[in-house]
């Protein structure tokens, strides 16, 4: 299940090209279909990520991780969705990429509340009364292919990353596209595999079967 893009007349600045890659590789991902790459190329990307994070925040991503691939259907990917909702003491997504991606924005000085942000402008995010409201053109699910609440709680999920990612280069608007740490987890959604840390130091990299 391909969701099509919806980034036309995207303005970025100087960050654009790097925003509208991420948004396409994005796009390209074939939701709840075989995976296009190998179990051996998704170990290879997901290191890449984790490299990048663990030499940006080593007391947030530990240096060695377990990755395990594994192949299933709606029961595993609905098991492996509870397992990361059911941990009480850390959340890869809110306890260390979110803060992962925070710091790099006070790095750069980088305050999305302080940019003006006209409702007409097509931007990734808008603000009201100092509040910021992030709004990337990201494809959505329909009612038809939604596949119930797990599914759209992964894809939320999934799309943090995609907004965490966009952040970093506005940010850093001249940043290579290769340094961002987040670009690795897009490229592993539009490839098939799809990552859930069940724990600091364990990765799943779960495939639907063929």
């Amino acid at each position: 299940m391909k969701l099509a893009p919806r980034h036309e007349g995207l303005d970025c600045g100087p960050a654009t090209a790097a925003v509208v890659r991420l948004l396409d590789l994005y796009a390209g991902a074939d939701w709840f279909a075989p995976a296009t790459s190998s179990a051996a190329e998704a170990r290879a990307v997901f290191a890449r990520h984790h490299a990048l994070a663990h030499a940006l925040a080593p007391d947030l991503f530990v240096r060695d991780v377990q990755v395990s691939c594994v192949a299933g259907g709606e029961a595993e990917f609905r098991a492996l969705c509870e397992e990361v909702r059911g941990q009480p003491e850390w959340d890869w997504k809110y306890g260390a990429l979110k803060v992962l991606g925070a710091r790099h924005s006070e790095r750069h000085d980088f305050r999305a509340r302080a940019l003006r942000t006209p409702v007409e402008e097509q931007t990734v995010f808008m603000v009201v009364d100092q509040m910021v409201f992030w709004r990337p053109p990201l494809p959505q699910f329909d009612g038809e292919h939604g596949r119930g609440e797990v599914a759209s709680f992964y894809k939320l999920y999934a799309d943090m990353d995609v907004i965490f990612g966009i952040e970093w280069q506005l940010a850093d608007p001249r940043a290579d596209l290769e340094d961002n740490p987040f670009l690795a987890l897009v490229e592993l959604y539009a490839t098939g595999h799809y990552p859930f840390h069940v724990a600091r130091d364990r990765m799943v990299l779960m495939r639907f079967e063929g």
